[in-house]
């Protein structure tokens, strides 16, 4: 991708200024959208426009697909963007592109053409990819713990503390502070995979962050699980100095 985009002062003075992942996520989609209309797939993407997903984004910018997906809502609450979701990728605007951009130069047809239809396909290209390395890690996951011929359950949670992957250790503490018990190797797998990507968004966060979380849903006679604490954890840390409610998302 080539090219520059318009960056302007008042940017200092943007509502997000001070979140630093809210700034990066931003910045990232105005640079990644299409400076021109074009065509992929059969579908027009429009100048403004981006085809992106959480799990290209957590691996460009270095930061966690729950803080990705968390960064995009709260963009979309104040305006900045819309998306428009499939079952295989999403769309999304920059609302006020042509504020922030103005078409003062033109890109030649050449250049337009690539930057317009190359970049989306790169991007559906690589997430494809990358949801068939998922499935992979969780097929390997559910071998973690120690095989053996007979299965106890505290020799598996034992195994899961022992693994070099944080996610995996977390599904061992999370099944532990629920008191779940499982009876028979077929069904601890199961509680692992169910698990699994919730524990991958959480290894991004801190262990005092994550009880944190926990002890607000407990708090609240909410109930939690490994995924209603991957959705909360990123707006308790956004929420827990204001007085405001905490909208827990369930």
């Amino acid at each position: 991708m080539n090219g520059w985009i318009k960056l302007h002062r008042k940017f200092l003075k943007w509502e997000w200024m001070t979140k630093p992942d809210m700034v990066v996520v931003f910045l990232y989609l105005l640079l990644s959208a299409n400076s021109e209309d074009g065509q992929w797939q059969g579908i027009t993407i429009k100048r403004g426009q981006v085809i992106t997903g959480r799990k290209i984004m957590s691996k460009n910018l270095k930061i966690s697909e729950q803080k990705c997906r968390y960064c995009v809502e709260r963009l979309k609450s104040t305006n900045e963007i819309t998306s428009q979701a499939t079952n295989r990728y999403t769309i999304i605007t920059i609302v006020k592109y042509e504020d922030y951009q103005g078409q003062d130069k033109k890109l030649t047809s050449k250049t337009a053409r690539f930057t317009a239809n190359k970049q989306p396909t790169n991007n559906h290209e690589q997430e494809e990819e990358e949801e068939e390395e998922d499935q992979e890690q969780e097929a390997r996951a559910a071998n973690a713990a120690p095989p053996g011929d007979i299965f106890t359950w505290k020799d598996w949670l034992d195994g899961l503390k022992q693994s070099p992957r944080r996610d995996i250790r977390l599904i061992g503490d999370y099944l532990r502070e629920k008191g779940i018990k499982c009876e028979s190797k077929q069904q601890a797998e199961q509680e692992l995979r169910r698990n699994l990507r919730a524990a991958r968004d959480l290894t991004a966060w801190s262990g005092p962050a994550i009880m944190a979380t926990i002890k607000w849903l407990r708090d609240q006679g909410l109930s939690w699980t490994m995924e209603t604490i991957a959705k909360n954890v990123a707006l308790y840390q956004d929420y827990k100095g204001r007085d405001d409610d905490w909208p827990a998302e369930l």
